[in-house]
């Protein structure tokens, strides 16, 4: 039997979760982790019978999908819920708030199957001798926190028991302490410190006494902004603004729909908005410069965003000094290259005052791999944090 306490991070985005595990030490006395970024699309499974056909189509397996039983329906995720139960199909909105959404309640408990599974795969055991205690660090958008944070923290401790159809697991959960940390200060977190107390020495001007700090969080469905003076941030001066990388896949959308284009929907067109090149019947129609324009345009709106929460403080563009972008929206296409919106932002920042300083992301060691990602900085900051909890 495998007993002991785990911690859960876990990043509830619009267009995935991202989910790190930490269980028990190396021979080196370094944490053990797993980081794994899950789909954060479900369907509600409410035909019996074509489940029992998805169940035996051998294309899905418990690497790609997974069935679980949730208030006494099931819910599938992965391929079968892309590929059988699409029409059904649900997923985070910047227009619901993630501490009362279906979703969430379904991206918690896929949450914990990973973290089982992250065990099983650490310790060599199977999932049914593991036995432990799980401290969750959940993360919010900020101006959500005040509100938000109890309702999430007891949503996650409503979670007494686990069944999964696919991979077949039945578990009574006992969850134990839950942190709930704001996004944005999280990322800051990630990039000051390696772990928890020992700190990178290279962005130590970053905690300087009169270092103001501004960090543009940009999501699917909304950006978040925190201003941090001296590496500590303003508690009372923190925002969130409902628009993010989905307007500029609407702009997008709309400016093809002007030219006769009406059937956008889906993956390939979302894929598309990624790569700049459209597929329309056998031709490929390159749409970069409505991607530019549409980036541009949102941009302008985040800036125009900024500029207004600055005004509700005392504190000016003119008096940051340094300016932490991070989340999808910063992050650069690896299809095509193309400028992510945060650039287009920084840009029009800069113009306003020269003397802020874009902060470059430090790389990550992911899973063995080196990298550098700004969609990962807020699960790595929240685990910097954890780690000094456990």
């Amino acid at each position: 039997m495998v007993t002991g306490n785990a911690t859960l991070v876990v990043d509830l985005g619009n267009s995935e979760t991202r989910v790190k595990t930490y269980f028990g030490k190396t021979a080196k006395g370094n944490y053990r982790t797993r980081l794994s970024c899950l789909s954060n699309r479900y369907s509600s499974v409410r035909d019996d019978e074509r489940l029992e056909q998805a169940m035996s189509n051998p294309e899905y397996n418990d690497e790609n999908s997974r069935v679980f039983e949730m208030d006494g329906e099931q819910y599938c995720n992965g391929r079968m819920c892309e590929t059988e139960f699409n029409i059904s199909m649900f997923r985070p909105t910047a227009g619901e708030k993630k501490y009362r959404s279906l979703s969430t309640k379904a991206a918690l408990r896929n949450a914990l199957m990973q973290g089982y599974e992250d065990i099983a795969s650490m310790e060599q055991c199977d999932l049914d001798s593991i036995n432990v205690i799980w401290n969750l660090s959940l993360l919010l958008p900020p101006q959500d926190l005040e509100v938000g944070a109890e309702e999430l923290a007891a949503m996650a401790k409503e979670i007494k028991r686990l069944d999964f159809i696919l991979p077949e697991f039945h578990v009574n959960v006992n969850i134990g302490r839950v942190n709930v940390f704001p996004e944005g200060f999280c990322a800051l977190m990630g990039v000051m410190f390696k772990s928890a107390g020992v700190p990178r020495p290279e962005y130590a001007y970053l905690m300087e006494e009169d270092a103001y700090t501004l960090i543009v969080d940009i999501g699917a469905g909304t950006t978040d902004f925190n201003l941090a003076l001296a590496g500590k941030v303003i508690s009372n001066a923190r925002y969130t603004c409902e628009f993010g990388g989905n307007n500029v896949t609407q702009r997008v959308r709309r400016m093809l729909r002007n030219e006769g284009y009406t059937k956008l929907h889906g993956d390939a067109f979302q894929k598309a908005c990624e790569t700049g090149y459209l597929k329309v019947g056998t031709s490929v129609i390159d749409i970069r410069d409505k991607i530019d324009t549409a980036k541009s345009e949102v941009a302008t709106q985040l800036v125009n965003a900024i500029k207004d929460y600055m005004e509700l403080g005392d504190v000016t563009i003119q008096d940051v000094s340094y300016l932490l972008v991070c989340g999808g929206g910063s992050e650069v296409s690896a299809e095509s290259g193309m400028e992510p919106i945060s650039n287009y932002m920084v840009r029009y920042l800069q113009n306003q005052s020269s003397g802020i300083k874009e902060v470059e992301l430090p790389s990550l060691i992911i899973n063995g791999e080196p990298m550098v990602s700004p969609r990962l900085m807020n699960i790595i900051g929240a685990g910097v944090m954890s780690e000094s909890m456990i």
